[in-house]
């Protein structure tokens, strides 16, 4: 969204935004088997590790609290944004009704 906004000529911005969502795309396995590939200082995988791994039970409480919080949070904000996105389309209607017609 931020590339959307940043390049004016409707052209680019689509070929810049295609690009970069290929490459984003590309890029979440890599980051999702790091940890796997590359044993550093990072632990091992918690979740979907293999034997030996796993969440605590109450560490499990907390995932899904935060879970709950984060799922509020996007309710809310999904909410406000159709309202804004609602009142939006009634103002462009309201604009196209009071121009004079041609």
């Amino acid at each position: 969204l931020l590339l959307r906004n940043a390049v004016s000529d409707p052209n680019r911005r689509a070929s810049l935004a295609a690009a970069l969502g290929i490459i984003g795309f590309l890029d979440v396995p890599i980051v999702y088997m790091s940890i796997r590939w590359w044993r550093t200082q990072h632990p091992q995988p918690v979740i979907a590790g293999g034997p030996g791994s796993g969440l605590d039970p109450e560490m499990w409480k907390a995932l899904l609290w935060c879970l709950a919080a984060f799922l509020s949070l996007f309710l809310w904000y999904f909410r406000e944004r159709y309202q804004m996105e609602k009142t939006r389309a009634e103002l462009e209607s309201l604009a196209r009704e009071m121009s004079p017609r041609q």
